[in-house]
């Protein structure tokens, strides 16, 4: 059977090293790892590499890590729970997770002063109703009054109701909640561990979970807040209706300044007629809704410190091993 010198023997070859550091100039500003220099991230990597090894079940497994070591045949896709697990210690609470997305939006905001967003800020009313019908929102109104039809035709009875009342009225609460006790999930969505807050911890007061096992609702408050609603978490979207008419503007302008370089005849957007502009409204709602929605994928409180204590274990097996 392999045995733990083997792995470190393999790890410390120039192949494996030289390796590495490709790896640490090819990702270096996507993973934003200023503060470890490549010496420090090769010690890193080869620490990552044994825990693998002493992870691995069989001799089969043990060996081609052994291997692929040894060969310098690693590549970027290996390097990710590293990279991903130094971004996440060095990140703050509450920070989007992807940074690209917050610069896009922010460029977008250059069209606000153009002329094609008043031309589209006249028929707001309009793009409201578009995107209420596209994405099947309820207002609050509508569901106290029992005037819609849910999947599955689930209705919210007065407690559930009254839980999300509560979670609009304490929004920053909800938000510092989810903040602290989400948990990440590689495929769907975060999951907020309520059963994780503590009962003498004030929070507890504002945690508004229902424990109902329902289909997704996304409701409509009148100032625009928007609460979404699926299985039992409640949870305050970091966006408002507003917001969403604003970005689905700013996002038509741009798919026209696109199509401009490439089409010379276009109609242009002052003369849209209301089966145009419901077909442009739905050409662009789906990557607004997106992209929004990404704005919730957060660094939270329970992901850094476990990306803390994981980074601590590989320091540990660096001083160990004199990696």
């Amino acid at each position: 059977m392999p045995t733990i010198e083997d792995i470190i023997e393999a790890v410390n070859s120039v192949e494996f090293q030289d390796a590495v550091e490709r790896i640490y100039d090819t990702l270096y500003e996507s993973f934003n790892l200023k503060d470890y220099n490549v010496d420090t991230f090769t010690s890193f990597f080869k620490a990552y590499y044994i825990i693998e090894f002493k992870k691995a079940d069989t001799r089969q497994e043990k060996t081609k890590l052994i291997n692929e070591a040894a060969t310098g045949g690693v590549y970027s896709e290996d390097a990710y729970w590293l990279f991903d697990t130094l971004t996440t210690s060095n990140a703050t609470i509450g920070q989007v997770i992807d940074e690209d997305l917050v610069i896009y939006l922010r460029y977008l905001n250059k069209y606000l002063k153009d002329s094609r967003y008043e031309e589209l800020t006249k028929r707001d009313e309009r793009i409201r109703q578009i995107v209420k019908e596209i994405n099947g929102y309820f207002t609050i109104e509508e569901i106290k009054n029992g005037n819609y039809t849910a999947q599955y035709g689930y209705k919210l009875n007065k407690k559930e109701i009254k839980s999300i009342e509560y979670t609009q009225m304490t929004a920053c609460l909800n938000k510092l909640i989810h903040n602290l006790y989400d948990e990440r999930n590689i495929f769907g969505d975060n999951r907020c561990l309520y059963d994780e807050i503590e009962e003498d911890n004030v929070l507890k007061r504002f945690d508004f979970h229902t424990d109902r096992i329902n289909p997704e609702f996304e409701i409509l408050f009148d100032d625009d807040s928007i609460i979404r609603y699926y299985k039992g978490d409640i949870k305050v979207r970091p966006y408002k209706l507003d917001d969403i008419i604003k970005y689905i503007k700013l996002y038509i302008i741009e798919s026209y300044e696109k199509l401009g370089d490439r089409q010379k005849e276009l109609i242009q957007i002052k003369d849209f007629d209301d089966e145009l502009l419901k077909e442009t409204v739905c050409m662009v709602f789906f990557r607004v809704y997106t992209d929004l929605n990404d704005l919730e994928d957060v660094y939270t409180k329970k992901m850094i410190d476990a990306s803390k204590k994981e980074l601590e274990a590989v320091k540990q097996l660096c001083k160990k091993y004199n990696l």
